[in-house]
C-alpha cells in the first residue's frame, strides 16, 4: 500500500509540473502579445489588457491599427474597456 501511495504522488507531481509548464507558456504567449502591441503603437495600460485576453486576435487589432484606425478605437471595436482618465487619476491620487 506504501508503494501505491508513492505512484499517486509521483502521478500527481507529473499531473502539477504539466500545469506549471503550461502556465510558463501562457505567460510567455502575454508577455510576446503585449510587446508586440507595444511595438504596434499601442499604449502599456491598452497592451496590458489586451495581452491577457485570449480572445483577442492581436493580428487583427494591429490591422485595424495599420489601416489607420485610432488605438483606442481599435480596442473599444475589440470589446476592451478601458480605463478612464478620471479613474486612472482618482486611482493614482489614492496611492
Amino acid at each position: 500500500m506504501h508503494q501505491e501511495d508513492n505512484e499517486r504522488t509521483a502521478a500527481e507531481s507529473c499531473e502539477l509540473a504539466n500545469e506549471v509548464e503550461h502556465v510558463v507558456t501562457d505567460q510567455t504567449v502575454c508577455g510576446w502579445r503585449y510587446h508586440s502591441l507595444i511595438r504596434a503603437g499601442f499604449t502599456a495600460s491598452q497592451a496590458e489588457i489586451v495581452a491577457t485576453d485570449a480572445d483577442i486576435d492581436i493580428h487583427w487589432l494591429i490591422d485595424l491599427t495599420r489601416k489607420g484606425c485610432p488605438h483606442g478605437t481599435a480596442c473599444r471595436i475589440a470589446g476592451v474597456e478601458l480605463p478612464q482618465r478620471n479613474d486612472l487619476t482618482k486611482a493614482l491620487a489614492a496611492v
